[in-house]
């Protein structure tokens, strides 16, 4: 599945924060971390942030469009399920700490 990019257009200080927070993603999120040094290998490293905060950005939607807690490790297809007891719960709360 081929995914547009990050446009230019619109706030340059949300498109900023959104890839600061895709750092912090990478740092915490097993999953995300897989796909960050996948893509970086093929990509690099700049490329594979955006494509990281693009992957964030999507999860933080569904969360918020279905009123759910955001479960570290979930979201790769590829990835066998964790096991509940390897499952972090986070809330948005516990983000901004």
């Amino acid at each position: 599945r081929i995914q547009g990019h990050i446009s230019r257009h619109g706030r340059a200080i949300l498109r900023g924060v959104l890839c600061e927070a895709a750092w912090v993603a990478v740092a915490r999120d097993p999953a995300l971390a897989r796909s960050y040094h996948r893509i970086k290998l093929r990509r690099g490293g700049k490329r594979a942030i955006i494509a990281i905060a693009r992957k964030l950005i999507g999860r933080i939607r569904h969360c918020l469009l279905q009123r759910q807690v955001y479960l570290l490790g979930y979201g790769e297809e590829d990835l066998k399920p964790m096991l509940k007891s390897e499952v972090k719960r986070t809330t948005m709360l516990d983000k901004v700490a």
